[in-house]
C-alpha cells in the first residue's frame, strides 16, 4: 500500500531536479546577455505550461531586451529538451510594483515604499505599508506612519513594492 506514496515522492524529486536545471538555464541565458534574473514561475499543467521569466537591468528593460532573452532562452530550452510537451514562454520586467518573494528582492527594495502582509507574534495577519529601511536574513524594518515596524522575514505572507507617480516620474515618461 505504500507503493503509490513512494511513486509520488519520486515524482517530486524529479520535478525539483528539473526546476533546478530550469533555473540554471534561465540564469545562464540572462548572465550571457548582461541581464539580471529577477524571478521566474512555471504555471499550468503538463501539456499546457507557461514559463514566465522576469528580468531587470541597470537601465529600464525594453521590449527588445525581452524579445532577445525570449528568443535565446527558447532556443536553449528547446535544445536541452527541458519540456516534454508544448509550452509558452513569457519574458517581461517585474513591473513598477514588484512582488517581493526572495530575500534578494527585499535587499533590492530598501529605500522603496512597500506593502507587507505578515503574521505577528500572536499569528495574527497584519498589514504594514511604508518605506523599507533595512533588510537582513531575520528582520525587515519598515517605517509606517513615522513608526518603525520590525517584521520577521519568515513570517511574511505577501509583499510588494508600491510605485507612486510623481511629477518627476510623469515628466520622465513624457520625455521618452
Amino acid at each position: 500500500m505504500l507503493r503509490p506514496f513512494g511513486a509520488f515522492i519520486l515524482m517530486v524529486i524529479i520535478s525539483m531536479k528539473n526546476e533546478k536545471m530550469l533555473e540554471e538555464i534561465i540564469q545562464k541565458v540572462c548572465d550571457e546577455n548582461e541581464t539580471n534574473l529577477y524571478d521566474w514561475v512555471l504555471k499550468g499543467n503538463l501539456g499546457n505550461q507557461t514559463l514566465v521569466v522576469f528580468i531587470t537591468q541597470n537601465e529600464n528593460v525594453s521590449l527588445a531586451d525581452c524579445q532577445n532573452i525570449s528568443g535565446k532562452l527558447s532556443d536553449e530550452l528547446d535544445m536541452r529538451d527541458v519540456f516534454d510537451s508544448q509550452y509558452t514562454l513569457e519574458v517581461s520586467s517585474p513591473g513598477l510594483s514588484r512582488k517581493l518573494t526572495k530575500f534578494k528582492h527585499f535587499v533590492g527594495a530598501v529605500g522603496e515604499v512597500v506593502s507587507i502582509k505578515y503574521l505577528n507574534g500572536y499569528d495574527n495577519l497584519k498589514n504594514v505599508k511604508g518605506k523599507l529601511k533595512s533588510a537582513n536574513e531575520d528582520i525587515l524594518l519598515v517605517c509606517d506612519r513615522n513608526k518603525d515596524v520590525k517584521i520577521n522575514y519568515q513570517k511574511i505572507k505577501k509583499a510588494t513594492t508600491i510605485f507612486k507617480w510623481s511629477s518627476k516620474s510623469s515628466n520622465k515618461m513624457k520625455n521618452k
